[in-house]
């Protein structure tokens, strides 16, 4: 039973193929990786801003980042997206 079944073997086979990345999957990796770090940035001086040339409380500094941060999110997945097809399509 289980395993030793047609469909456990079918099972096995299925789990043993390579998990391979197309180019595409790649590219948005990398994009990903640079909007986040561009996003953290962002966070970062808003914060410093909102607290020292604001003169916020550390918590409301701390608030206001955060609500960019999580502002720019949706916007950056979006703008992810849009310039990783147009690199694959220009490409093909």
């Amino acid at each position: 039973t289980g395993d030793f079944t047609q469909i456990g073997t079918i099972n096995k086979m299925v789990n043993a193929t390579e998990k391979k990345k197309t180019a595409v999957l790649e590219q948005i990796d990398k994009v990903s990786i640079i909007l986040a770090v561009l996003i953290s940035m962002a966070t970062l001086a808003t914060f410093l801003v909102a607290r020292f040339a604001s003169n916020q409380v550390w918590f409301e500094a701390v608030s206001t980042a955060l609500v960019c941060c999580v502002a720019m999110v949706p916007e950056g997945l979006e703008a992810i997206v849009t310039l990783t097809y147009a690199w694959a399509v220009k490409n093909m």
